[in-house]
């Protein structure tokens, strides 16, 4: 759950510092990876004109044994790096429910 967690922070970071400092939104989209139960957060642009900045960015894959649950699908930081809708990503181990943590989204 720790490694998880550090990762998912270190993706509103990269989301956060990629708009800053190429001046366009990017949007953190939290959701299950496509065929499979895990979770997974991927980048993505609103502006079509700047989605290339993003190509190389892989998505993270959560380990299956941990759910986000989150009151947002997504989180869209501005072209200053600041978040549109305030937030919070939660965490939960589905082996001990007692096991969570949270990263707020501000």
């Amino acid at each position: 759950l720790k490694a998880a967690l550090e990762n998912v922070q270190y993706s509103v970071d990269t989301a956060r510092n990629i708009a800053r400092m190429n001046g366009t939104s990017v949007s953190l989209d939290l959701g299950q990876a496509p065929g499979s139960e895990a979770f997974q957060l991927d980048f993505s642009s609103p502006n079509p004109n700047k989605s290339n900045l993003l190509r190389d960015l892989q998505a993270y894959r959560l380990p299956e044994d941990i759910r986000l649950e989150s009151e947002l699908e997504s989180f869209l930081f501005d072209d200053r790096g600041m978040v549109a809708i305030p937030g919070t990503i939660t965490l939960v181990s589905t082996a001990y429910d007692s096991l969570q943590s949270s990263i707020p989204v501000q």
